[in-house]
């Protein structure tokens, strides 16, 4: 009996240990926390979010990005002792069978601040490629000389102001509202490309692509038209 009962504490120590290991991978401690916090609160999110309202910009890598950050979970009050009563964190409940195998802490917070950077520098690219377009160039000289300046002073700094103020959104809208959003599902585009009957040439791939595109695009003034890919 002793040697059994010695051989399950054994087991236990064990199934502890390997648990605690697994907590910390999987939730932010309270260093990482704070550094979450700080990245919902962020400036540049706040500019992203602001950005968003102009129909042109890919909504969805935000939405997409705010419910990665938003579903990253902190738990730093586990202890073994309390592990030793209980078999999950009484306090987020963490199931490793449950959860998708994951690793954050620091380094996923850290990849996240990057991707914002990401997020910030691929919008400012948008942008400036929109209003440097020929098609959108007219409707700039058409905007009050107040708007037009600031928009000029933009494409000129290649960087976002600091504080986007509702004028300068506006000036945006009025400028890119010519422009012709097209939202392409990446998941229709496969279906699209797919050959059922074995390999495919090169030119059967650009005719499937080519008659998909005019399919999505058909009635649309195809100089004004903007292709944004979606999950």
């Amino acid at each position: 009996m002793q040697q059994i009962a010695q051989g399950f504490q054994k087991l236990k120590k064990a199934y502890i240990e390997e648990y605690l290991t697994l907590h910390k991978k999987a939730r932010l401690g309270s260093r990482e926390d704070k550094q979450k916090a700080a990245l919902m609160s962020d400036q540049r999110l706040q500019l992203l979010n602001r950005l968003a309202t102009i129909d042109l910009m890919p909504r969805q890598q935000l939405m997409d990005y705010q419910n990665r950050l938003a579903e990253i979970k902190t738990c730093f009050a586990l202890t073994e002792k309390e592990l030793d009563t209980t078999p999950v964190c009484p306090h987020c409940f963490y199931k490793p069978a449950s959860e998708k195998a994951c690793f954050v802490g620091a380094k996923l917070v850290e990849q996240l601040d990057d991707q914002l950077e990401e997020l910030v520098a691929g919008w400012t690219k948008n942008l400036l490629t929109n209003l440097e377009d020929p098609v959108t160039q007219g409707n700039v000289g058409l905007l009050k000389d107040e708007e037009r300046k600031v928009l000029e002073a933009f494409i000129k700094s290649r960087k976002l102001p600091a504080q986007l103020d509702g004028g300068f959104i506006h000036s945006l809208k009025e400028v890119l509202s010519g422009l012709v959003k097209v939202i392409i599902k990446v998941g229709d585009l496969r279906e699209a490309l797919k050959i059922t009957d074995g390999p495919a040439t090169t030119e059967e791939l650009k005719k499937r692509f080519e008659e998909f595109i005019d399919k999505q695009t058909k009635g649309k003034e195809q100089a004004k038209i903007r292709v944004i890919i979606e999950d």
